[in-house]
């Protein structure tokens, strides 16, 4: 039988972070997910290797203008 897969947001909630961030990680193929059409999806297999450190990794940037950048 087939795991249910779960939206973007669903799987954002999961794992605790922004849908927007998960979304364009998404897209951009930083994180393992399923395309069905222009929908994107993910299974448990998915959410437990973006956890453990799977395929890849979601990659966040320092925002702009934080003290690490100022000088």
């Amino acid at each position: 039988m087939l795991d249910r897969l779960m939206t973007t947001e669903e799987a954002a909630d999961l794992l605790n972070v922004s849908y927007s961030l998960l979304k364009k990680a998404a897209q951009g193929g930083e994180v393992p997910c399923t395309h069905i059409g222009r929908a994107v999806r993910f299974s448990h297999a998915h959410i437990q290797n973006i956890v453990e450190g799977g395929e890849k990794q979601i990659i966040t940037r320092p925002r702009r203008g934080s003290a690490r950048t100022r000088l």
